[in-house]
Parts: C-alpha cells; structure tokens; sequence
C-alpha cells in the first residue's frame, strides 16, 4: 500500500531547526532532514536553504496568519543565511506557543534575558505576547549561550564572534549573565532579593554614595527590585507573607540585639 506524503509540520520544522542550531552551535556539520530542488550539495547554505524551503511549506500548511510571515520579511536579511534562519527559526517557535497558549507568558529564559539586558521584569513581560520575536525568543536564546559561555569559561574572542560586538562589550555580557546565574539561581523569591540588593550595595558602595545623586540613584534601583519580586511571586502564584520568616534571616554571624526590631 502506498504511504500518503508525509505532512510539512511546523514541529518537524522546529525539531529539524533545532538540530541545525546545535551544529552550527559546535561546529558540526549541518544535518538534512529533507531535500528541495535546487539545492544539491551537503555545505551550509545548501542545509539552511533546505530547512527554510520546509518551514515555510509548513507554515502554509498550517495557515499561520499572515503577519507572522510578514514579521519573518521584516528581519528578513539578504547578506546572512544565518540571521535569517535565526530569525524564521523563532518566529516558527513563536507561532507554536501562540498555539498551544503559553505566548506572552513570562518563563525562566525571559528572567535570564531581563537580567543580562538591563530590563526590568515588568517591563519585559509588557513586551511580551505581542509579537516580539526579539523578546519572545531571540533574546531569551542569546541569554543561554552567555550562560553556558560564562559556565563553561568561553574566551572573549568566542563570545564576541558569536554576538557580534566587540571584546569589551563580551566582557560587559559575560559580565552580566555572571550576575544573572548568580541571582536566578537564589532557592527562593526572597533569596534572589537579598542576592540582588546585595549586588545593588555592592556596586553603589564602590563608586561612592557621596551626593543625594548618588542615594537616589541606589533608591531607584532597589525599587526596581521590588517591583521584580513582585514579578517572581506573581510567576509562583505566592505572596509576600509566604516568605516573611526568609526575609527576616539573619546571617549567623550578626549577633541579636535588644533593640533589633525583628523581636
């Protein structure tokens, strides 16, 4: 009996995109999971043409609304195979979260892209489920590598070519995601405050509390804190009483006073 044509699936497209990105990824050699004409050699280009040709067969197939497609010519890039299979890559994941309902919906990976690029979580989870490869999926896989690169110990050099930019921008991002693992990794809610406004002190006792300026400036920032801790509870579906007795830990080396306002 003859075997019906196999289905141009969106998560066979993402599964054949995610083996392509793992090569690429270890300098591997490009897997082809199906042919198309025109393109008949085993290089790079011929991988990545292959795979597109699939994917865009596959969001045809499933009628993928039209301004999804229209956001994938809008990053469209005619000089670079890679930033365009990147690119159609998320959009493709994007379209497969819309579907099963957790777009727009605030994960671990949008934590790690918040912290190492600078925004708050409330701020980013606004940008959220509005279409925003950038946000939804981009930034949040270019927050992984530079945790595994700050994990695994990358050289500048490395982490540079990969994120196009300079060494001294690399270290800033190595930088960066080194504070993010750091605070992401905290246990609790209440432990990533404490880790956060301690890295917030730190930073601020270094370059001087010397002018109102500078108070402001640190005040500001730990009231950013809060608003992501209100973030990370709302994601745990906690509250702040639920941590109180965390939040009134002392370290064991601070002795007990009298007239400490935590009797």
């Amino acid at each position: 009996m003859t075997q019906p044509p196999e289905h141009d699936s969106l998560a066979k497209a993402i599964a054949w995109g995610e083996a392509l990105q793992e090569a690429i990824d270890n300098d591997k050699p490009l897997p082809f999971s199906h042919r198309v004409a025109g393109f008949e050699t085993d290089q790079t280009p011929a991988a990545l043409a292959h795979w597109a040709e699939y994917a865009n067969r596959a969001m045809a197939t499933e009628n993928a609304r039209p301004s999804w497609i229209a956001l994938f010519a809008y990053y469209l890039d005619q000089d670079s195979l890679l930033k365009n299979f990147e690119c159609l890559h998320a959009v493709l994941r994007c379209i497969q979260r819309e579907r099963d309902g957790s777009a727009g919906t605030m994960r671990g990976a949008h934590l790690y892209a918040a912290e190492i690029f600078g925004y708050s979580f409330a701020n980013y989870r606004d940008h959220l489920g509005i279409g925003n490869i950038r946000y939804e999926d981009l930034m949040p896989r270019a927050a992984k590598r530079l945790c595994l690169a700050v994990k695994e110990n990358w050289p500048l050099a490395k982490v540079a070519a990969e994120h196009d930019v300079n060494t001294d921008d690399a270290a800033s991002l190595m930088q960066a995601a080194k504070a993010a693992i750091e605070v992401l990794e905290a246990p609790t809610p209440a432990a990533y405050f404490r880790t956060s406004i301690t890295h917030l002190v730190q930073q601020a006792s270094e370059k001087g509390l010397n002018t109102d300026d500078d108070i402001t400036r640190l005040v500001t920032q730990i009231c950013y804190r809060v608003s992501d801790l209100s973030c990370l509870l709302d994601m745990e579906d906690a509250t702040l009483a639920d941590y109180c007795s965390d939040f009134r830990e002392e370290p064991d080396d601070v002795a007990d006073s009298d007239d400490d306002f935590g009797i």
